[in-house]
């Protein structure tokens, strides 16, 4: 008989979802690392792309969470709390949804990207969005995170005009004191 080792938490699985008998995976909700379809979903593809010998894993620090509330609240990376908890300086940079015009004509302007900054080199250590489409929104922060791409690299990107994800524009351009539609 074959037994999976498992605890009160959840099954026991290695990053690519293989359990201590290496042929048979566990995902999703079982495993009780993530709470979130989207990323079982992800963990299946980790899983099946392991069993054909391509071995890669999820990046921690860029599992997008969204709650489906009013307003809609998304985020990605470390909170605020949790750098401070892990002793990280940070920065924190706050921009309001009114700097996108589109969020005026859309009568969505309640609402803000808050992104937290490595006060070491300037980098997106996360990233929270509360407001209209911030389901959407967060895309662009989890794949600058996943990519570890500079933040440059959003602030030299063209985000059509006029649309909400030009606040992520925005909030980027803020880093550096860039920002065009709004003052810190």
């Amino acid at each position: 008989m074959v037994s999976i080792h498992y605890s009160n938490k959840g099954i026991q699985a290695n990053d690519q979802g293989q359990t201590n008998v290496p042929s048979i995976y566990a995902i999703g909700d079982v495993v009780n690392k993530w709470q979130l379809a989207h990323t079982a979903s992800h963990q299946g593809v980790i899983a099946v792309d392991h069993m054909m010998g391509i071995t890669h894993t999820i990046n921690d620090k860029a599992v997008p969470s969204v709650v489906f509330t009013t307003p809609m609240i998304a985020s990605v990376g470390l909170t605020e709390e949790q750098a401070n908890s892990q002793q990280i300086p940070i920065r924190v940079l706050k921009t309001p949804y009114s700097a996108a015009g589109k969020s005026l004509v859309m009568n969505a302007q309640n609402g803000f990207v808050k992104l937290i900054l490595s006060t070491h080199d300037q980098s997106v250590l996360g990233a929270t969005i509360m407001g209209h489409d911030a389901d959407h929104l967060i895309t662009s922060v989890t794949l600058q995170i996943q990519n570890r791409l500079p933040f440059q690299s959003i602030q030299n990107t063209i985000f059509a005009h006029p649309t909400m994800s030009e606040i992520i524009h925005e909030a980027y351009l803020g880093i550096d004191g860039q920002a065009i539609h709004y003052l810190e």
